[in-house]
C-alpha cells in the first residue's frame, strides 16, 4: 500500500532493534526474514524497517550477503557469491526524500541455491553511499534455522 507523504503506517517488525547507521541519521529498527519456495529455489524475503532521525542528503545503496557459520560468503555453484546490491523501495522514492521519523518498509528478494542454503546463517546488510561506495554502517542477522527453507 502506498500512503500520503507524511502518513505512513508500518506494521512493526518481527524482529525490533535499533542499530544507527550513517552516523545516527537513519537507524534500522527491525527487520523481517522468511523463506520462500520459488520455482529456482529458495528465496529470503527481507523486510527492512528504517527511520530517518534527519533529512538524509546521499542516495544509498543496500547491499545483502549471505553468509556461512565460518564468515565466507555462501555461493552459487559457478563460485559467485549469493549478494544483491540495491537501492531502497526499488529506487522509487529516494532516500533524499524521506521524511525524519516517519517509518520506512523496505523489501528485498534474495535467491539462494538450493544445495547450499542449509550451510548459509547469516545475512549482512550493508548501507552504502551510492555514488561513492562508501560503507555507512553494516549489520548481521541470525537466519531463520534451515527446518524452515521451504522444500
Amino acid at each position: 500500500r502506498v500512503w500520503p507523504r507524511g502518513q505512513a503506517v508500518v506494521p512493526p517488525p518481527e524482529h525490533a532493534l535499533t542499530v544507527p547507521f550513517v552516523e545516527g541519521d537513519l537507524l534500522l529498527v527491525g527487520y523481517d526474514l522468511i523463506w520462500l519456495a520459488e520455482a529456482g529455489g529458495p528465496t529470503l524475503r527481507t523486510v527492512l524497517y528504517w527511520e530517518p532521525q534527519t533529512t538524509l542528503h546521499q542516495e544509498y545503496k543496500v547491499s545483502l550477503r549471505l553468509l556461512r557459520a565460518d564468515g565466507t560468503a555462501l555461493t552459487w555453484p559457478s563460485g559467485e557469491a549469493v549478494t544483491a546490491d540495491r537501492f531502497p523501495l526499488h529506487q522509487v522514492t529516494p532516500t533524499t526524500t524521506w521524511l525524519p521519523a516517519e517509518p520506512v518498509r523496505d523489501v528485498y528478494d534474495l535467491a539462494a541455491p538450493r544445495q547450499k542454503v542449509a550451510t548459509a546463517t547469516t545475512l549482512r546488510v550493508i548501507l552504502y553511499e551510492a555514488a561513492t561506495l562508501r560503507e555507512v554502517g553494516a549489520v548481521e542477522l541470525a537466519l531463520p534455522p534451515p527446518s524452515l527453507v521451504p522444500p
